[in-house]
């Protein structure tokens, strides 16, 4: 395998060059990896950061560094993480450990938490206090467009037909300065963008045929949240291992 890095697909290189260069096909797996903010009221204001970006800058200076990273990113004591994946619960123990009063609040049922049972014990062992059935409606800001509290609506676990549900009965406001955003992603569309013969579908994922794996330009293939849409690991990670044999069957039938 030839790793190259520094390659910008797109910009410092074309996949016509790729073909030039003699590659047989191209598969496409640039994931899922834009934040969706876009049904977030007050996503702009300072002090909001989602999951991975806010890992990435905390970690990124360097272990000697860190608090000082902190200290820019944080104005206040309190932090609220939106959401109920690994990258949200990674997000609240890491703020737990800087000293910030913390609190993880999800939409669902605690059993409907994607994050590992394992991480949300230690967490809450860590001192994050976990809020299940609280909708965030809007973050709010203060007088100078920085974070002051978080807006959600209140669900009271009822029992339905089919088992427990969650059924909104009022309104809720918390006060965090520091606000991260865990709640879904879709897809970079960059390549979608330089090369507009890349047939995409609604939810913004490319279309792929469902036999082939191909997209709607020859020689390129694509798989993973790309294909599926933000999702779980093993269907991105199933995804590549069948676009693996597409391109091996194209390969040999091309030969």
């Amino acid at each position: 395998v030839d790793i190259q890095t520094n390659v910008f697909v797109g910009a410092t290189v074309t996949v016509e060059d790729l073909f030039r260069q003699g590659c047989g096909a191209v598969l496409v797996a640039v994931g899922a990896g834009v934040p969706d903010l876009s049904l977030i009221a007050g996503h702009n204001s300072g002090g909001v950061y989602y999951a991975q970006e806010f890992l990435m800058r905390v970690q990124t200076p360097g272990k000697n560094r860190v608090f000082d990273a902190v200290r820019f990113l944080m104005r206040g004591p309190r932090t609220v993480v939106i959401g109920g994946d690994s990258a949200a619960f990674d997000a609240a123990r890491l703020s737990r450990r800087f000293g910030q009063d913390v609190e993880v609040v999800f939409s669902g049922l605690e059993e409907e938490l994607t994050a590992s049972h394992h991480d949300v014990l230690q967490a809450i062992e860590e001192g994050v206090r976990l809020h299940t059935g609280l909708e965030l409606l809007a973050i709010l800001e203060d007088g100078e467009g920085f974070a002051r509290a978080i807006r959600c609506r209140v669900s009271e676990i009822k029992e339905g037909p089919g088992g427990l549900v969650l059924r909104p009965s009022r309104e809720q406001e918390i006060e965090a300065q520091t606000v991260i955003l865990s709640t879904g992603s879709k897809p970079n569309m960059f390549l979608a963008r330089q090369m507009p013969q890349l047939k995409c579908n609604t939810d913004g994922t490319l279309w792929v045929d469902p036999t082939t794996g191909q997209t709607s330009m020859d020689r390129i293939f694509a798989a993973g949240t790309v294909v599926t849409g933000a999702g779980p690991v093993v269907d991105a990670i199933a995804s590549g291992k069948a676009a693996a044999q597409n391109i091996i069957r194209y390969l040999k039938d091309r030969s």
